[in-house]
């Protein structure tokens, strides 16, 4: 591998270190990174198993559920759900059982106190609010914030619940949206950069007559790669300059104000999200180059 393949599989490690909700995740990549045994660590992380262990143990049950309650912190705030904000910082802290136990209960009953508390000091929920939730469950790009808001307006549904959407309910789904996002697109990631880094290592080190056909299979597996990221990319942008457009539409002092602060760093996500896309796409586009030019000088 050339230096740049190298660099490249680092800024993917610190990327999911930075980014990935999965707590396994990140601690294995900061082991990977730390490590004095470069750059073989960060190359046996994603190579030889250490990724996939850590995807394993992800799923379990003890680690899905603290995954769950940090992604609850990010939505409740302490100045919109204090209660809910409170009890999921209380609880992250303790053991998996007492974590599972406020996800089952603890939860719903936090949620309800910051009900009662805001309905007490909330004015009423207005028709243009109201359309403005329909607008939401129609046309959001995420499928999780768009359920967020059906659920808001089901049969039966009062202020209370309208309210407890503009606080919590979208910034939450709209975290469920990035994080499954961030997921799948980690996975993804991994999977056709292992391919790819054993498709350059054979070109490598094949000889005149192995060469075309070698560096041909990196060409086409870049490519392939391409066009997985393009709507990968597309996803993140849209997102992105969506939430930009609640922000500046919650900034001009409309009843879901309060949307402004949390659905920034929402979109800041997203453009990160944009960004890490760009560096894939750049990269891959220079695999791809190699492997034309490599091919070019063995005819």
């Amino acid at each position: 591998m050339q230096d740049r393949d190298v660099t490249a599989d680092r800024n993917f490690v610190e990327y999911l270190l930075m980014s990935d909700g999965r707590r396994t995740i990140r601690i294995d990549a900061v082991a990977a990174l730390d490590s004095n045994r470069q750059p073989d660590a960060v190359y046996e992380f994603l190579n030889c198993g250490g990724y996939e262990d850590a995807v394993e143990w992800a799923a379990n049950d003890f680690e899905q559920d603290h995954d769950f309650i940090e992604m609850v912190l990010k939505a409740y705030t302490a100045s919109l759900s204090p209660e809910v904000n409170r009890q999921a910082t209380k609880v992250k802290k303790e053991r998996p059982y007492q974590k599972r136990q406020f996800i089952e209960s603890g939860l719903a009953a936090a949620k309800e106190r910051d009900r009662i508390d805001r309905a007490a000091t909330a004015r009423p929920v207005d028709e243009p609010a109201r359309d403005y939730v329909r607008q939401v469950a129609a046309t959001d790009p995420g499928e999780r914030a768009r359920a967020a808001a059906d659920w808001a307006l089901r049969g039966g549904a009062t202020d209370a619940d309208v309210q407890e959407f503009f606080a919590s309910g979208w910034i939450f789904g709209a975290y469920q949206d990035l994080t499954g996002y961030r997921t799948r697109t980690a996975d993804t990631d991994k999977n056709w950069r292992s391919t790819l880094r054993g498709l350059l290592t054979t070109a490598e080190a094949a000889d005149a007559v192995h060469a075309p056909q070698a560096w041909k299979a990196v060409e086409d597996q870049a490519t392939a790669a391409l066009d997985g990221w393009a709507p990968l990319r597309q996803t993140a942008a849209t997102q992105a300059d969506h939430w930009q457009r609640v922000v500046a539409g919650a900034k001009t002092g409309t009843s879901w104000a309060v949307v402004a602060q949390p659905g920034a760093r929402v979109r800041q996500e997203w453009a990160k999200q944009v960004a890490f896309t760009q560096q894939e796409i750049d990269y891959l586009e220079d695999v791809r180059a190699r492997a034309r030019s490599a091919n070019g000088a063995t005819r």
